[in-house]
């Protein structure tokens, strides 16, 4: 019998993966500690490779690049590869950062940190009705903090679409803003220089997926 019907594209099967991808994206450009190593020789956040395919997005050359590194080293070996690669273009490099992970140094006319841009991340998070924990040492637009944020929008609609409440409305509006007003204007730049400055294959390929998915989401 020839298959007549299949199942339309549903905004609702998109949110969960979507959120699942900017909490993993938060946490792979964080600064690595022994918990986050752990879970990826763990494969508990390997697996969420997975939802880059539940979005029709071709991830299986960076998955199996990934894995295979991560093969070559016991975990306190892959600890410090990440620690060290990370410190060198995040945190630490002479005679200026490397790969700047804030968005006022991409989207401001000075390029310093804590600019406006800076400044509208932070009314966008009190938007929501969060604000950054004290022992965040970070300027609130740092892309760990941006990821998360967006991950938690998209949470927050799901668990209110599952309720059917009226009030993701506003969540939706501050997704729209936040994500398409902000993150995409300047953080596939970030992805692009990491693709370029890493040394670990690590994160070349953490920041080329980012990028496969930021496309994906520039084009909803």
């Amino acid at each position: 019998m020839v298959k007549i019907f299949e199942r339309g594209s549903n905004e609702y099967d998109r949110l969960l993966p979507r959120s699942l991808i900017y909490r993993f994206l938060a946490r792979s450009f964080s600064y690595p500690g022994r918990d986050y190593v752990s879970a990826l020789n763990n494969d508990t956040l390997l697996d969420c490779f997975n939802e880059w395919q539940l979005l029709g997005i071709d991830a299986s050359d960076e998955k199996s690049r990934i894995i295979n590194w991560l093969k070559v080293f016991d975990q306190e070996e892959v600890l410090k590869e990440l620690q060290i690669d990370y410190t060198r273009m995040l945190i630490n490099h002479y005679p200026k950062i490397l790969v700047a992970p804030y968005s006022s140094v991409y989207l401001d006319k000075d390029a310093k940190v804590w600019g406006p841009s800076t400044a509208k991340a932070a009314r966008l998070y009190q938007a929501a009705g969060l604000y950054m924990r004290k022992d965040f040492n970070e300027v609130p637009d740092h892309i760990a903090a941006e990821l998360e944020f967006a991950s938690y929008l998209i949470s927050e609609q799901l668990k209110q679409e599952k309720d059917r409440a009226m009030s993701s409305d506003k969540l939706h509006k501050i997704e729209r803003e936040f994500i398409f007003d902000h993150l995409l204007k300047w953080a596939p730049s970030f992805f692009y220089q990491i693709i370029e400055k890493a040394s670990t294959p690590f994160y070349r390929q953490m920041a080329s997926l980012s990028s496969k998915f930021l496309d994906f989401e520039a084009s909803q």
